[in-house]
């Protein structure tokens, strides 16, 4: 059905970009596996884009059983374009289906960095979740995730994950990835309009040089905001001539 269709747009010179890579799909649709990875083969070197047909080529060769070469097909995918994100995910689909956990998250974490770069919040939330379930005290992901939270304003679930984040610092004795989060977390008790709390965070945050630094401006507007709310509007003067 699906290649009737096909052959019908193609009889109306209706322009479809990458034809080729429709019709592999409908052949490994088909169960004609081989078919559909041979015509993608052919149209590599016309293609505008070629990591769509060498990511379409992973999930044929995957669907067909051929997982070694399927992850060939997903590197090759990469190296044409290393800010294409869904063959790294396809690769930690693969690395997880084998119990190779880090594998699997040093994959996700690739594809998660490249939705935060592009602002692809959503998919940042879903696929650091999902990578979460491996290891449930990863950091770095529990960062993404919060960040998540962070531009959905869920603020009960940005200070939640942030207290995950303290706790999993002590524990791999890692305090300098605290410092950031208790950024996030101050912002997010001044949301909340607990301001004796955000204060104390705030304070704790500036203490590293290096935070400082890239945050002592929001560190210095919270701040204010907070005392402002708390009625001491002399230090929220000072802070605010700080920022």
């Amino acid at each position: 059905g699906v290649l009737q269709v096909l052959n019908s747009l193609k009889a109306m010179d209706v322009k479809i970009h990458d034809v080729s890579l429709f019709y592999a799909v409908a052949h490994a649709y088909n169960g004609d596996y081989d078919k559909g990875i041979q015509l993608l083969k052919d149209s590599i070197s016309a293609s505008e884009k070629p990591q769509l047909l060498y990511h379409e080529m992973g999930n044929i060769l995957l669907g067909k059983g051929d997982t070694a070469q399927a992850i060939i097909a997903y590197k090759q995918a990469i190296d044409c374009n290393p800010s294409y994100a869904r063959p790294y995910l396809a690769m930690a689909e693969v690395y997880k289906k084998q119990n190779e956990k880090e594998l699997a998250i040093n994959h996700y974490l690739a594809a998660i960095r490249i939705f935060a770069e592009y602002e692809a919040y959503e998919d940042m939330g879903t696929y650091a979740a999902e990578a979460l379930e491996l290891d449930s005290t990863n950091i770095e992901l529990e960062k993404f995730l919060q960040y998540y939270y962070m531009q959905k304003e869920d603020h009960r679930m940005v200070v939640a994950i942030g207290l995950d984040i303290d706790d999993h610092c002590m524990a791999q004795n890692n305090p300098k990835e605290g410092y950031a989060n208790q950024v996030f977390m101050g912002m997010s008790f001044y949301k909340l309009g607990d301001y004796e709390n955000a204060l104390s965070l705030l304070r704790a945050a500036s203490e590293d040089e290096a935070t400082f630094s890239e945050y002592g401006y929001l560190i210095f507007c919270y701040a204010s905001a907070s005392y402002r709310k708390m009625g001491d509007d002399k230090m929220a003067d000072f802070c605010l001539e700080k920022a």
